[in-house]
């Protein structure tokens, strides 16, 4: 009786055995799931971007009357030079601004000061003037060169029927007449007067 008891075991666990060999045999591998694939989302897809151009600056319009200006310095510089009045031609130009001044006095004169120091130099303007009195003597306008901290200088003015050349030296307490360079000295305007006025000064 133990033997069947035994054998039946065993054929139980032989069975279980069988069963259980089956179902690993019978089982197949799990498939694989198929997970999603992540899909792209929308992103942006970079474009070309236009580079900006480069915008040239507007160019200066140029003043042409400032180029006149400079063009007819050159020459009357050249002018002066040809005729051995001046030993260079470089040098530097300084514009003065316009201006007006009065000066109601008869036998004085009176200047403004340019705050310029030069040697060899020469300066032009354009003078126009008038006198209370017609008939008024050395009325006009003019420059004052060569000034010392004393106030001793020369002057040249342009009146009405004469160039005048003048020294202010302290020791005749005013200023004497020093005569013509060149020419007659002799000129003839009607008041008011308005003329072109260059002063060479050389030495």
């Amino acid at each position: 009786m133990k033997t069947i008891k035994v054998s039946a075991m065993l054929s139980v666990i032989f069975i279980l055995s069988l069963v259980m060999s089956a179902c690993s045999a019978l089982a197949t591998e799990p498939a694989p799931t198929n997970t999603p694939q992540p899909t792209a989302t929308l992103t942006l897809v970079p474009t070309k971007t236009l580079v900006p151009t480069v915008t040239p600056l507007p160019t200066r319009t140029p003043n042409y009357t400032a180029t006149q200006r400079a063009e007819e310095y050159n020459a009357e510089t050249q002018k002066y030079f040809d005729l051995g009045y001046l030993t260079t031609k470089d040098g530097t130009v300084k514009k003065i601004d316009d201006f007006y001044y009065e000066w109601a006095q008869l036998g004085w004169y009176n200047w403004i000061p340019l705050e310029t120091e030069a040697t060899d130099f020469y300066i032009s303007a354009h003078f126009a003037w008038d006198s209370a009195f017609k008939n008024a003597d050395l009325s006009g306008c003019g420059f004052a060169f060569a000034i010392q901290e004393d106030r001793e200088h020369y002057a040249v003015f342009l009146d009405r029927a004469k160039v005048v050349f003048l020294d202010a030296d302290n020791r005749f307490q005013g200023s004497r007449f020093v005569g013509t360079t060149r020419g007659t000295n002799m000129v003839n305007f009607t008041m008011p007067g308005e003329a072109d006025f260059s002063l060479i000064v050389k030495g």
